[in-house]
């Protein structure tokens, strides 16, 4: 037996990032600013301001080719103008080839607090005292991922037991052929991102605070929270699968020999497989918790002029792109027929074995899976003034605006071009001698092609709840005072997909146990052939978006 094993199988440019950004707690702790019991006619200013900023860029760029060719024979034999009889057996024969490729893979893992716990009060102020409590934080996570692949494989085999020549013997001719078997594999897994977010802190309270301030004093308490998270993956890929066998145990010459003639070729199997997995995004951005913002002034002196603002931003943008060619050409043959077996004494005696010949191409990606939970669901916002002073003027504001922003972007171009073939005919059995019947029997042929191509598909679910509480009131307000109290909650999400796909398939299958020559022959002539047929499937998906939205 001859058998050649030809397998590459490579891995590269693969990051992985794990970041937890609160080192066992939350990137932005507990922060508060507070005046309290100050004192009359004091100026008081409390103020914190503090951003926290996560970014990544991970960038993979890769050129790959594999090329392989193989020969492996133990036909081609020649036994010729021997004095006695000529006898070719030859072994059985088997390559298998494959290429396994997956490179360009990014793994991102954040865990942070997006939203802290700030608490801005003013709390027993002096008369005429100035008083200002302030925090301002933000958080910004931007996370980008890039892939560039240009890929090739080659594969060109050549699997032969036939092509062996009796001639020209004095005695008797045989030949025998072993069976012949091929297996062609590339796997390619090309540009992959995966990065999940989790924002913790999101349940905390944020807290804007005027409790028993001074007559005729100032209270301003204020506090803003924003957070922003940024992802955009990239992914652009050119694939160049060719693929070329010929599978044989046939193409035998047994002529001009003085004595019987007999021919025994092996059965034949070829297979085939490309399959191509390209530019897959995965985001997940969940948070762990329901916000709760209050605004409240409480108590207010006469004649003071008190404000209260709480306010929440929450900015989500995730931007997928892909971009990709696809080529894959196969050409296979396998064959046990073309025999020529004439011009011999004696009678002639031909068999052929089985040809099978099977081809697939799976190609899929262009895949975006997105998904985003903010859990903002059932959220509190409140805005109050109570028991408020004489003359006195009270503002609270309270609010929370959350925006998310989805953007899916697919480019494919596809070209299949398969052809496939099986003979166990194409047989020559002519201008034999002897008295009795030279026969022909040929094996069944098959040929199977499939091809499925599913690409450009986007999921995207969105949640951010709905169901807000929110409350504004004044109550107990003081004579001559001016009160005002909102609270306000914005809920945007937009998305957007698009696809582009084209795709070209082209086919050709032939199987054939016919097209013999059986005549001229001193004796009778039989023929008696196998079956042939010929499968193929296509199937063609893709540009499909699917977009679930709560809110």
């Amino acid at each position: 037996m001859n058998k050649v094993q030809i397998q590459k199988a490579i891995a590269t440019a693969s990051i992985v990032s794990t970041l937890l950004m609160m080192g066992g707690g939350q990137a932005f702790a507990s922060f508060e600013t507070i005046n309290e019991n100050t004192g009359s006619g004091s100026t008081n200013d409390t103020v914190i301001s503090a951003s926290d900023t996560f970014a990544e860029l991970n960038t993979n760029s890769q050129l790959l080719l594999n090329l392989a060719s193989a020969t492996v024979s133990s036909g081609g034999n020649t036994n010729s103008n021997n004095t006695l009889a000529g006898a070719a057996v030859s072994g059985e024969v088997s390559v298998d080839g494959m290429f396994v490729n997956d490179i360009n893979v990014n793994t991102l893992d954040y865990t942070g607090s997006l939203l802290a716990d700030p608490l801005a009060e003013n709390n027993t102020t002096g008369a005429n005292s100035v008083n200002n409590a302030i925090i301002d934080l933000s958080t910004s996570v931007a996370g980008m991922n890039e892939n560039l692949a240009a890929l090739a494989n080659l594969i060109a085999v050549d699997a032969i037991s036939g092509n062996n020549d009796i001639s020209n013997n004095t005695g008797n001719a045989t030949a025998e052929t072993g069976d012949v078997s091929g297996t062609l594999v590339t796997d390619n897994i090309v540009n992959s991102n995966f990065l999940n977010i989790i924002a913790t802190g999101t349940d905390n309270p944020i807290v804007a605070l005027n409790d028993t301030t001074g007559f005729a004093s100032s209270n301003d308490a204020v506090v803003s929270v924003s957070a922003v998270v940024a992802v955009e993956n990239v992914n652009l890929a050119e694939i160049a699968n060719d693929l070329y066998a010929m599978l044989s145990s046939g193409g035998n010459t047994v002529w001009g020999n003085t004595g019987n003639a007999s021919l025994d070729t092996g059965s034949v199997t070829g297979e085939t497989v490309v399959a191509n997995d390209v530019n897959r995004n995965s985001t997940v951005i969940t948070s762990d918790g329901t916000p709760e913002i209050m605004a409240s002034n409480s108590t207010t002196g006469a004649n003071s002029v008190n404000g209260a603002a709480a306010m929440a931003s929450i900015v989500v943008v995730t931007e997928n792109a892909n971009a990709s060619e696809i080529s894959n050409t196969v050409a296979t043959t396998t064959l046990s027929g073309g025999n020529d077996v004439s011009n011999n004494t004696g009678t002639a005696d031909v068999s052929t074995g089985d040809a099978s010949n099977s081809v697939a191409v799976d190609n899929a990606g262009s895949t975006n899976e997105t998904e985003i939970d903010l859990g903002t669901g059932g959220a509190m916002v409140v805005a109050s003034n109570d028991t408020t002073g004489s003359g006195s003027t009270n503002q609270t504001d309270a609010s929370l605006n959350v925006a998310v922003v989805s953007s899916n972007t697919n480019e494919s171009t596809i070209s299949n071009d398969v052809d496939v073939s099986s003979c166990t005919g194409c047989n020559t059995v002519s201008n034999n001698g002897g008295g009795g019947t030279s026969s022909l029997t040929t094996g069944d042929a098959s040929s199977d092609v499939a091809i499925s191509n599913n690409v450009n598909v986007n999921t995207t679910a969105i949640t951010t709840g709905g169901g807000a509480d929110v409350s504004a009131s004044n109550s107990t307000t003081g004579a001559g005072s001016v009160n005002g109290s909102a609270a306000t909650v914005t809920d945007t999400v937009v998305v957007s997909n698009v696809n582009e796909a084209v795709i070209v398939n082209n086919v050709t299958s032939d199987s054939l146990s016919g097209g013999n020559d059986v005549s001229g022959n001193t004796g009778g002539g039989s023929v008696s052939t196998g079956s042939a047929s010929a499968t193929f499937g296509v199937s063609n998906t893709g540009n499909a978006n699917s977009t679930t939205v709560e809110q």
